[in-house]
């Protein structure tokens, strides 16, 4: 979505005037079965208790929900860019970190209207759902990476629960709705077949921009952010897989996950809660939060009737080869770490391709 930043004073009047109809539209009787379940999801949380930070109790790594805080300018902050295709999870790891620092995570177009003075800010960068509209207030990125084979729905899910938004003020009025309904077959099926040769290569150049610092690899040509006195290096730091962020805990490979989330942050002026609790920091972030994810929208499950074709899904596994090959060689652990992830990927797609007759 092409949206316009708007400045300080333009978004207070427009949140006013937002406010006031979000408060027409709950008590309207003639709100259709998707707003109802928007109005539902909204109302078993309130922002406070949506986003918090468990801190810790007693000697026995137990603990406590308190809210996040915000920075004020121009108190120092050390500053992290999450970076991923649209649709994998960051969200989720916005959470997470916000559970570790007590301090509050921003999004590249203010939405949350938290501001870019942020502990971290997420963004899908250079995809064109996303603009760098923070200039050169992050110090480092991190990357977040899903099976495009879930992501790109995902994504689709969120444009359709956004009313396909090109503005930042139907983007903030239909914030209620993310997470509550998954768009109906047909309109999947039609975005799609229209879609998906595009974006399954974006999801790759995502992965290239940032590993190659914002240089485009075809033409040379840095990007004008990457390299520069915006961020000097774009390269992540770490690589968190949202599967296994999004695995329960008792799993293991979750709480890994956002250990690996702490170390990026820690050494920094950001201070973390204590390491003998980020177990139950996960625990109680992933059970009081888990509902506002994929799982929580309404209809038919993805595996029922949201399917991709047999070729698109060989198109799938055929980037994730792209990427495995161009990066085998590359030493550097992080890149090593993607391709563990990518190869996981490759096993569920190639069954995925075996179960539709191919081979």
């Amino acid at each position: 979505m092409a949206l316009k930043r708007l400045d300080t004073k333009e978004k207070a009047r427009l949140c006013g005037l937002i406010m006031g109809v979000l408060a027409l539209l709950q008590f309207s009787a003639t709100l259709k079965s998707a707003s109802e379940h928007a109005k539902s999801a909204v109302d078993r949380r309130d922002e406070a208790t949506m986003r918090a930070l468990a801190r810790a109790i007693g000697e026995d790594g137990d603990c406590e929900w308190s809210p996040p805080a915000r920075v004020a300018p121009p108190s120092p902050l050390f500053k992290t860019l999450v970076a991923s295709y649209p649709g994998s999870g960051k969200r989720l790891t916005w959470l997470m970190i916000e559970a570790l620092t007590n301090k509050v995570v921003g999004d590249d177009f203010d939405l949350s209207l938290h501001g870019n003075h942020v502990v971290a800010l997420k963004t899908s960068y250079p995809h064109p759902e996303s603009m760098w509209s923070w200039g050169d207030k992050m110090d480092q990125a991190v990357m977040i990476i899903r099976n495009p084979r879930w992501a790109i729905q995902s994504y689709l899910s969120m444009k359709d629960e956004l009313a396909y938004s090109t503005s930042w003020e139907q983007s903030f009025l239909r914030r209620p709705y993310v997470y509550t309904y998954r768009a109906e077959p047909p309109i999947w099926e039609e975005w799609r077949d229209n879609n998906f040769d595009i974006e399954i290569k974006r999801w790759g150049e995502l992965i290239d921009f940032y590993f190659a610092n914002g240089v485009n690899e075809t033409t040379s040509v840095p990007d004008e952010h990457c390299g520069t006195s915006d961020l000097a290096d774009c390269v992540p730091k770490e690589i968190i897989s949202f599967e296994r962020l999004y695995s329960p805990p008792g799993f293991g490979a979750g709480a890994a996950e956002m250990a690996k989330l702490a170390s990026v942050l820690d050494g920094t002026n950001v201070e973390l809660v204590d390491e003998s609790i980020w177990d139950c920091v996960f625990n109680v972030t992933w059970y009081h939060e888990i509902s506002r994810y994929n799982n929580d929208r309404e209809g038919l499950d993805p595996e029922g009737s949201r399917n991709f074709t047999l070729p698109q899904v060989q198109a799938i596994q055929n980037e994730m080869q792209r990427v495995q090959d161009k990066y085998v060689a590359d030493t550097r652990p992080v890149v090593q770490q993607m391709l563990i992830y990518i190869a996981e990927y490759m096993a569920e797609v190639a069954d995925e391709i075996t179960s539709l007759g191919g081979r």
